[in-house]
């Protein structure tokens, strides 16, 4: 654990996130004026051996789990980033890992400002349940391909050839139909 933190070190230190985190945030804390990732960074700096302090350090050695604890907690109502140094509740990097993978499409329906729309006259409003709902589907479809890699252009796959089949065959049915339709009226 300990040469793995060395490196860790080597490749996001806690200077770094201090310099970036605060910058993701215009919330601050009422009491004090200072940002939210404050107390966060300062119990990193403070108690760097502690149990939550190392599962931190560990969990935020990759810019992935960073990016993921900025979207979270940085603009999200609700959302206070002191959580993730609770030793408790986060006994491991794993368990810390999981909420922060776990916590993302929550927070992000949460704030729906923070998703753009698809321009257009019908704009849908999806909630959190549908996001996972699909995400989880397309994860069970990559673990069926076994792949973990996907192109926009192989989303067709997804869909059973004979329901393409089916959808082809009436689209092209109502192509040909529409002109009949208009030169017999």
């Amino acid at each position: 654990d300990v040469a793995q933190l060395q490196r860790v070190d080597d490749f996001l230190t806690v200077r770094d996130l201090a310099d970036y985190l605060p910058r993701t945030t215009r919330r601050r804390n009422a009491e004090t004026g200072t940002d939210l990732w404050h107390p966060v960074l300062a119990y990193l700096n403070d108690h760097p051996n502690d149990r939550a302090a190392v599962n931190l350090t560990a969990a935020r050695s990759t810019p992935l789990m960073v990016g993921l604890a900025r979207a979270i907690y940085s603009d999200t109502p609700d959302y206070d980033p002191s959580i993730l140094i609770d030793e408790h509740r986060f006994a491991s990097r794993r368990n810390l890992e999981d909420h922060l993978l776990d916590a993302l499409i929550p927070a992000l329906y949460q704030n729906p400002s923070r998703l753009r729309q698809l321009p257009g006259r019908r704009r849908r409003r999806w909630e959190a349940n549908h996001a996972a709902v699909w995400l989880a589907y397309l994860a069970w479809h990559l673990k069926q391909l076994e792949t973990r890699d996907m192109a926009w252009w192989e989303l067709g796959d997804t869909i059973p050839r004979r329901a393409r089949i089916v959808a082809c065959g009436n689209l092209g049915g109502l192509a040909a139909a529409l002109p009949v339709g208009l030169v017999a009226t």
